[in-house]
C-alpha cells in the first residue's frame, strides 16, 4: 500500500517504467500488481509505452490478467496526455533571450548532479519540448548525440539550445563544454537543426555561450 509521503515528485521521475506501470495498476483495495507482472505486460508490448496505450482496449484485456478496470484507467490517462499536450500547444513560450531560457532552468542551480537538457524549438523560437538528454555524476555527464538528434528529429525541431549544470557553482566552461558544444553545432548544422545557444547553469547565475560570442 502507497503511504502518505513516501514518495516524492523527484523520486518519482527516477522510477522506472515497470515500477510506475505496477503502481499505476494497484489499488487501494489489494489488488496490487508486481514488478513482474508490469514487466511481463511491457514485455508483451517490446518494452514500448507507445505500444501499450495505443492497443485497443479488447487487446489489453489479452495481457498478463488486465482487468476491464485496468484497460479502461490506462485509455483515460492516454486521453489526459493528449489533452494536456493539445493544452501544451497553446502554452509555448518565446525564447527571446539566454535569460528566457535561465528562467526556465534555474532550479538546476541547486542540484548536486550534472544534468544536460535540450529545449527543442520550432522556426518561431517557440518551444516544443524541454528534455533531459543525461544524468551524471558531480563533475560530469555523458551526452549520447544520437539520442539527442534522435528527440529533436522525432518533434520536427528546427531549433535547439543545450542547458547543463555545473554543481560546484563555477559557470565557467570547461574544455569539455566547449568541444561538445561544437560537436553538436557541426552534427545540428549537417541535418539543418541550429544549435543557437548552450547556457550553464549554477548556483551563482549562468553563462551563455551566445551571449559571449562562443557560438
Amino acid at each position: 500500500m502507497i503511504t502518505e509521503k513516501q514518495f516524492t515528485d523527484e523520486s518519482i521521475t527516477r522510477l522506472k517504467d515497470s515500477a510506475l506501470l505496477a503502481i499505476f495498476l494497484s489499488s487501494e483495495r489489494g489488488n496490487y500488481c508486481t514488478i513482474e507482472r508490469s514487466t511481463t505486460i511491457l514485455q508483451a508490448c517490446q518494452n514500448s509505452l507507445n505500444t501499450l496505450y495505443s492497443l485497443p482496449i479488447e487487446e489489453l484485456l489479452q495481457l498478463d490478467g488486465l482487468t476491464y478496470i485496468d484497460a479502461i484507467r490506462l485509455k483515460c490517462s492516454l486521453e489526459l496526455a493528449k489533452r494536456r499536450n493539445m493544452t501544451a500547444v497553446l502554452e509555448k513560450p518565446k525564447i527571446n533571450s539566454s535569460n528566457d531560457v535561465y528562467l526556465l532552468f534555474r532550479y538546476l542551480g541547486e542540484c548536486p548532479y550534472e544534468e544536460f537538457w535540450i529545449v527543442v524549438l520550432n522556426k518561431a523560437n517557440r518551444v516544443i519540448a524541454r528534455n533531459k538528454i543525461s544524468e551524471g555524476g558531480v563533475s560530469g555527464t555523458v551526452v549520447d548525440l544520437k539520442r539527442l538528434f534522435h528527440e529533436t528529429l522525432h518533434l520536427l525541431g528546427s531549433a535547439l539550445i543545450l542547458i547543463h549544470n555545473h554543481p560546484s557553482g563555477n559557470i565557467q566552461p570547461s574544455d569539455a563544454d566547449k568541444a561538445i558544444t561544437k560537436k553538436i553545432k557541426d552534427a545540428g548544422f549537417l541535418m539543418e537543426i541550429a544549435v543557437l545557444d548552450h547556457i550553464i547553469v549554477s548556483s551563482t547565475g549562468y553563462y551563455s555561450f551566445a551571449d559571449e560570442g562562443q557560438m
